[in-house]
């Protein structure tokens, strides 16, 4: 697979530099070349390129319940086993649970995502629904499934530990899921949880990534930061179930290593990219100002899920395999970005709830809805 892209911008080597005027050739998987303006023809015409981003935290099984239970409290949804998500799995057939985790792995590769890390639920058939369901993706993005005890297939089928809380195994982790390197679980999600002790229950777990951590203090994320532990944040989830804002700023300063999540695939479409952008609004909320910032969120989007995952993150520039992904914007918005003085800002706020016209991976390269790439197809101009 060939191909050649004439970009306004593009976020470029493991530094995420914006290139203006960018071509970027794909030849056999591989990028074959990377330089600013195009010295011959035969070019698609795109706005922004990326490399893919991670997804560090979702649950998928839900989206075959879109937006159910508004008016509920977090746990009335999601606590297991009597909450309504865990209710309505139950009875659901494992085929429409397999093509709801489909589609909503589907909807996260189309806005650009090249990783999902997915919590599957017992009562959703665990790990072995979700294997099966992305092989029904496009098959741009790796997706690692993550159970619990109580998985039906008691970890055969998992790529590493998902808890609902730590403190649900104050012994630790039972023998069959003591032999996974990559355990998260949710840790300080509501105050009444961190004031029960899961963040020490964590650690004594050995978790490698705590997932949201609205509640943890300074102290906590020094502590993180110190233990080497990731924080994986979702802000959005946060703000619509109403536990509070993520403590963006004093993670930043603490230096904890952070991902990004967009956690329940029901309630909030599967994009990373759309935290970014909720990341930084939070960040500047709570007083994280200036250069730099943009910076740090966009690095915890396209490098924090890959290398909390022990991966190595895609870049774009010659010789590194191909996973990048292409967005072409309305005049108004790309010229927003082309002259914009903070290019990462601006980067941000245009790419959120963007979908992808093109997805590279390796010598795959799909456009969303449309199938295999081909430009007369894709509807986009050729220079």
């Amino acid at each position: 697979m060939d191909l050649r892209l004439k970009a306004s911008i593009a976020l470029v080597g493991e530094d995420l530099q914006p290139l203006v005027d960018a071509c970027i050739e794909v030849h056999e998987g591989f990028i074959s070349r990377v330089s600013r303006g195009c010295n011959s023809g035969g070019y698609v015409r795109v706005s922004i390129v990326t490399p893919l981003a991670a997804n560090a935290h979702v649950h998928t099984a839900d989206y075959r319940y879109p937006d159910y239970g508004t008016s509920m409290s977090l746990e009335e949804l999601v606590a297991p086993p009597a909450g309504l998500k865990h209710r309505l799995l139950s009875k659901t057939p494992r085929s429409e649970i397999v093509e709801a985790s489909a589609a909503a792995y589907r909807l996260a590769e189309a806005s650009g995502t090249g990783l999902i890390i997915d919590f599957r639920e017992p009562a959703a058939g665990g790990c072995s629904t979700g294997r099966e369901a992305a092989s029904r993706s496009y098959g741009i993005a790796r997706i690692l499934v993550l159970g619990r005890p109580g998985d039906p297939g008691e970890g055969t089928a998992c790529d590493g530990v998902g808890l609902n809380s730590p403190l649900d195994h104050p012994h630790g982790l039972p023998g069959p899921w003591r032999g996974f390197s990559l355990v998260a679980a949710h840790v300080a999600e509501t105050r009444d949880m961190r004031e029960k002790g899961d963040l020490e229950a964590a650690l004594r777990i050995g978790v490698k990534a705590a997932v949201h951590g609205v509640h943890l203090s300074r102290r906590d994320l020094e502590e993180l930061a110190a233990s080497g532990v990731w924080l994986v944040l979702c802000p959005r989830s946060n703000m619509w179930h109403g536990v509070g804002l993520p403590p963006v700023k004093d993670a930043m300063d603490a230096g904890v290593r952070v991902a990004l999540g967009s956690d329940n695939a029901s309630w909030s479409h599967p994009d990373p990219k759309s935290e970014a952008l909720a990341a930084l609004y939070v960040a500047r909320l709570q007083g994280a100002r200036g250069p730099g910032v943009a910076e740090w969120v966009l690095r915890a989007l396209f490098h924090g899920g890959y290398e909390l995952a022990g991966l190595e993150p895609p870049s774009i520039e010659e010789g590194r395999r191909a996973a990048l992904a292409a967005f072409t914007l309305l005049p108004e918005e790309e010229w927003a970005v082309y002259a914009a003085v903070d290019k990462a800002s601006a980067l941000v706020k245009a790419l959120a709830a963007k979908r992808a016209g093109i997805l590279v991976s390796g010598s795959r390269c799909v456009s969303p809805g449309l199938g295999p790439c081909d430009s007369r197809k894709l509807g986009l101009a050729s220079y």
